[in-house]
């Protein structure tokens, strides 16, 4: 009974060492569910409360953002996106990375966003990315 205790807790202690989406925090880099193309990560840059709800300010990269005169999509970053959390978690799967680098450009596009009194995706980042493609006018994905 005493080795089955061991185990079961020596079980639970290699899970909980695994980040879940329940644990996100500034800095962390996540891989995610609908990502444009393999290497895109999403990258945790502020939590906030706005009223009721948590808001997750992410950067999204490398993502192919336009395209060249022969019509190839050329690679850039998404500097500021915010979300619900709850939305954002249900998309992420598994922590890839951590930074301690800031972003100016994340810096800018937040300001903007405040200053805009602006909103907050309540759609997935693989729905949101495309949204950016269909104003943008690079509508195709990269990868599945």
């Amino acid at each position: 009974m005493r080795f089955l205790a061991l185990a079961t807790l020596a079980q639970f202690a290699m899970v909980s060492a695994y980040a879940q989406p329940a644990d996100l925090e500034v800095g962390q880099v996540w891989a995610f569910e609908g990502a444009p193309q393999a290497d895109a990560v999403i990258t945790i840059r502020l939590l906030e409360r706005s009223g009721e709800d948590m808001v997750a300010h992410i950067s999204v990269g490398p993502v192919p953002l336009r395209k060249t005169a022969d019509g190839a999509l050329v690679g850039g970053q998404i500097a500021h996106m915010p979300f619900d959390v709850n939305v954002l978690k249900a998309s992420l799967k598994e922590i890839v990375g951590h930074t301690d680098e800031g972003s100016d450009l994340f810096k800018q596009g937040y300001a903007e966003w405040v200053s805009a009194d602006g909103g907050v995706f309540t759609i997935s980042p693989r729905q949101a990315i495309e949204y950016i493609y269909e104003v943008i006018g690079a509508t195709e994905r990269v990868e599945e």
